[in-house]
């Protein structure tokens, strides 16, 4: 399709585009199309003009690199789209402002395309063989003459085919051209669709030929919440736990059972769907107004007067109005309706409604030297480069014997627990950890494992097991599918722009849970690190930046150079060098905010628009956090880059309170209940800092001494964390956090089953709606039934904040006569005073040392025993760890519940 001017409606133009044609060029204003992808070309040097191309994005294409003609006066861009058969079809968009466009122009882009070609476009010109009534000028002979000399390109538009309508004149002319191959002409046809807004009429050209394009298919998921999982477990066969012969078919039985029973239950998404165009702002109003004007204007070419091209005129500029309105009321109204309470589903439901479906996008691939368009061709080729790769020999410099010593740790006979059979505890723990993410070939998902019954999980256990026992895998688990990520700034053409995401079996997955965890214990962890020592030490890299920036020494890594840079991102983070003045990062935090800023201010006005609260809040989510990721360590630029990005939170406090430009920096902070950045990224800076205090003592100590060249001066040094940190602390009159280093994994072994030892169902109901006397008769007769003979151990922890702020914990062991109580420092939270006075008590039973008694610790808060329970807990790692490895020393020789 050819069209000239601006759309109405852009939906309407997507949806012309999808069930007519493949292309749609465009001049003077393009509409914005999330579904096509955009080629365009302006020449600034008069008004109006330019031309662009729209492709559907399920269109195998590439654009075509022209050479411009010299003086150029046509205005080109082309593309080559792939046919099935892999012959590409050049397709050329021109357009002429009205300038005299000589033989040799024509020749020399039209000598660029393809055999198989379409050429499209205003060119301005006018000539008997395709406008019989009217005289020729000079670019039309010029066309015609081309026509004459190069029989491979013919003209197919129909002669006086109207496409452009002169209002003031009241007349028709021929300026949109259409010329194709000559082995096209039989087989194309040439008309004009109805209008759409613009002096030129949209010309459609259409042609027998089958493009290569992916259809709009997304991959099939369950859909949850189309059934209930009491029914899926209502659906399950009885498992067979006996007889585990085959492990293959047991493997193949399990999955095919859960399978089927979510058949039964769930429904799946679509896998192939069409866009929908929505147009949320579309109402009566509009559509009364479209056929206003398309009234007046048939009035206009029946019966033309100066009367009814005024009414036109009036009818085509209440379009523009009555659209433009309809799209303003509809975004003010939604910006009022959002409020802090408005469901985040609603609000993502309307922009999904502004926005096109999902549309894929079809990406030829060049490899050698030849374009392969159709899928299975292109997986093919993907896969075969995958293999090249991961069978090549490796570049690492360090050598295969390095994982003798692994090898040789794993095999000892003093790790053996390391292989004996898994726990429940280990599996449920495995899927608590799993996140819910993409299904593998067997289409299991992780909620399937998760919302298992207890039958089906010792089933499972069973099987993996009968897997670690014999040694073997399931050949079930071998296929993965891999999904290629394009890489970015890569070009898309190229299989090695593509990086490979393996999605594996999530029955897989879940058995490297538990064996990941026995692995990375500190007990097996050390033994590890004691047989890797003999590994050889080798110097990988050696550099020093100097302020020239430049290398003493080129750096390599298994015979490959290292590629010296001045400026890279890690983790988010803009590096420099050879100083780290965080120019980048700041530059990096401006562009990124920038687009933020602008959603706060579409979404905020004097009079209507989102309220104040809920702007200040979607600063922090969007765009403050941004400001504060990797802020302790930027902190240290210069303070003149540190302002730029005072400027960003001001601008959007001033939006979100209303006040004006002129309004002090303090009143904005002020009003919005927000920091300055300075004592925010100072704050930052004692969390992280507090943060590093709770790590191992030699990684903690290689980061707070850290220390960077300053900018400008290579000799002096930048303040390392702790230095910096210390100052903070003591120019706010805070106590300097003390070193309380943590392991960074649990002492809890995995194969230890600490479910066992804490109890977080003391009482079969809520006490809420019961008497003190009935909780008290209930207490009683649970102590009797499952702890008599114990010695009862009482723990609690009080913290006040009025009239004094102060904290204390305290333990009591009536039948010993033993109180034990202690004032904290009064800024701890009431969570840490419950964990301290349980670690004090399992301190009390270490120092007794009696080993025939049995304990139980009793405590009020269930939360603390929760958090204990928590092989990876978020908060109070020290203490929590230091917890667990007095359970875990106490239960080896006594009997101790929580």
């Amino acid at each position: 399709m050819e069209y000239h001017g601006s759309a109405t409606s852009a939906n309407d133009l997507d949806t012309v585009l999808h069930s007519a044609g493949l292309l749609l060029a465009v001049w003077y204003a393009v509409a914005s199309t999330p579904a096509m992808t955009i080629y365009m070309h302006r020449i600034d040097t008069h008004a109006g003009g330019g031309v662009a191309i729209l492709v559907r994005s399920d269109v195998a294409y590439t654009e075509l690199q022209l050479t411009k003609f010299f003086p150029s006066c046509l205005e080109v861009l082309g593309i080559n789209i792939y046919l099935q058969n892999g012959t590409p079809l050049s397709v050329l968009c021109a357009y002429n402002p009205n300038k005299i466009v000589t033989t040799r122009e024509l020749m020399h882009y039209t000598n660029q395309l393809q055999p198989a070609c379409i050429v499209v476009g205003d060119f301005n010109a006018h000539h008997p063989m395709w406008e019989p009534t009217k005289p020729a000028n000079t670019t039309g002979r010029n066309i015609a003459q081309v026509l004459l000399d190069d029989l491979s390109i013919s003209l197919i538009t129909p002669p006086s085919l109207p496409t452009y309508y002169n209002v003031y004149q009241n007349s028709f002319s021929t300026l949109d051209l259409t010329f194709v191959s000559a082995n096209f002409q039989p087989t194309v046809a040439v008309t004009t669709e109805e209008d759409m807004g613009s002096d030129h009429y949209p010309v459609v050209t259409s042609i027998v030929v089958a493009p290569s394009t992916a259809g709009f298919r997304k991959w099939s998921t369950w859909k949850f919440g189309s059934g209930t999982w009491e029914n899926w477990s209502a659906a399950l066969q009885q498992p067979e736990l006996q007889g585990m012969d085959d492990l293959q078919r047991e493997f193949t039985n399990f999955t095919s059972i859960l399978i089927e029973a979510s058949h039964k239950v769930f429904k799946k998404t679509k896998e192939y769907t069409q866009p929908k165009y929505n147009k949320s702002w579309w109402n009566s109003k509009c559509a009364g107004a479209v056929k206003a004007k398309q009234e007046a204007k048939m009035v206009l070419i029946n019966q033309p007067s100066p009367v009814n091209l005024i009414a036109y005129k009036l009818c085509h500029s209440l379009v523009k109005q009555v659209v433009k309105n309809a799209k303003k009321e509809s975004w003010i109204s939604f910006c009022n309706s959002i409020t802090t309470d408005t469901s985040a589903s609603l609000i993502w439901k309307r922009m999904k409604s502004l926005q096109t479906p999902f549309c894929k996008k079809a990406q030829p691939i060049l490899t050698n030297n030849a374009i392969i368009t159709d899928s299975v061709s292109k997986a093919n080729a993907l896969a075969d480069h995958y293999q090249e790769r991961l069978t090549s020999p490796s570049p690492s410099p360090f050598p295969q014997h390095t994982l003798i010593p692994l090898a040789i740790a794993l095999n000892d006979d003093t790790l053996s627990v390391i292989n004996d059979p898994f726990n429940i505890q280990e599996l449920n723990r495995g899927l608590t950890s799993m996140r819910s993410i993409a299904t593998g070939h067997d289409d299991i998902h992780n909620e399937h494992l998760k919302h298992m019954p207890d039958n089906y999980k010792t089933w499972l256990l069973q099987l993996y097991n009968k897997s670690l026992q014999s040694g073997m895998l399931p050949t079930v688990w071998h296929p993965a599918i891999i999904i290629p990520l394009p890489k970015p700034n890569k070009p898309l053409t190229s299989v090695d722009s593509y990086r490979p995401i393996s999605l594996l079996s999530c029955i897989q997955k879940l058995m490297e849970r538990p064996i990941v965890s026995r692995h990375i214990f500190p007990r097996t962890e050390g033994h590890l690190q004691e047989n890797a020592r003999r590994l050889p030490k080798e110097t990988v890299c050696n550099s020093s930046s100097h302020k020239t920036g430049g290398c003493d020494k080129i750096n390599t890594v298994g015979g490959q150079q290292l590629e010296f840079t001045k400026q890279f991102k890690y983790l988010g983070v803009m590096l420099d060098s050879p100083q780290l003045h965080w120019h980048h990062q700041v530059e990096y935090l401006k562009q990124s905010c920038a687009p933020l800023l602008n959603l706060l201010q579409s979404i905020s006005h004097r009079h209507w628009g989102a309220d104040r609260e809920l702007l200040i809040h979607l600063y922090k989510t969007l765009i403050c956090s941004r400001l504060d990721y990797a802020a302790p360590l930027y902190g240290t630029a210069a303070l003149s880059n540190l302002l730029q990005l005072n400027s960003i939170q001001n601008h959007c406090l001033r939006v979100a309170t209303g006040c004006r430009k002129t309004s002090p920096t303090a009143s904005l902070e002020v009003e919005g209940n927000i920091f300055p950045l300075t004592i925010h990224r100072d704050l930052l800076t004692g969390q992280y800092y507090s943060k590093l205090q709770q790590l191992p003592n030699d990684m903690a100590d290689d980061l707070l001494q850290a220390q960077f060249p300053a900018e400008g001066l290579s000799s002096r040094l930048l303040p390392s964390m702790n230095s910096r940190a210390k100052a903070l602390f003591t120019n706010v009159n805070l106590q300097i956090p003390a070193r309380n280093a943590a392991p960074l994994v649990s002492p809890l072994p995995p194969w230890f089953k600490v479910e066992t030892y804490i109890c977080t169902d003391f009482l079969p109901t809520s006490v809420s709606s019961q008497t003190n006397q009935n909780v008290l008769q209930m207490y009683h007769k649970l102590i009797d039934t499952n702890y008599s003979g114990y010695t009862h151990i009482f723990t609690d922890g009080s913290c006040i904040v009025e009239p004094t702020c102060s904290a204390s914990a305290a333990v009591v062991i009536p039948s010993r006569g033993v109180t034990i109580n202690f004032k904290l420092r009064p800024q701890i939270h009431i969570m840490e005073c419950e964990l301290i006075a349980i670690n004090e008590a399992l301190q009390w039973i270490l120092l007794n040392n009696c080993q025939e008694e049995k304990y139980v610790i009793f405590s009020d808060s269930l939360s603390s025993l929760h958090l204990i329970q928590n092989t990876r807990p978020k908060n109070y790692l020290p203490l929590v760890f230091n917890i667990q490895d007095k359970l875990f020393n106490i239960a080896s020789s006594h009997w101790v519940y929580l």
